[in-house]
């Protein structure tokens, strides 16, 4: 069991700016980490450290197209959220 998360009502009302797959993605892991707490695990995997304080980097889409059709070249766009952790 690690360290306590708590989902405030600001972090759900943030889940509406999202499409409907990342909202589910995003949704999930915040559950998890409600119902785990925030493992070392969890902080190794998705945490880093800024300015003393810890964030958490989750992914929610990443999305690969290829260069003027070339199977070598590819733009990668990967979305993902931030938050702060105490």
């Amino acid at each position: 069991m690690g360290k306590k998360f708590k989902i405030t009502m600001d972090m759900a009302r943030q889940l509406e700016n999202y499409e409907y797959s990342e909202m589910i993605r995003l949704a999930a892991v915040m559950k998890i980490l409600q119902d785990d707490g925030l493992t070392p695990e969890v902080l190794e995997h998705w945490g880093f450290k800024r300015d003393g304080e810890w964030y958490l980097r989750i992914p929610l889409s990443d999305v690969k197209e290829g260069v003027d059709g070339s199977d070598f070249f590819f733009e990668q766009s990967i979305h993902d959220v931030i938050f702060k952790v105490s």
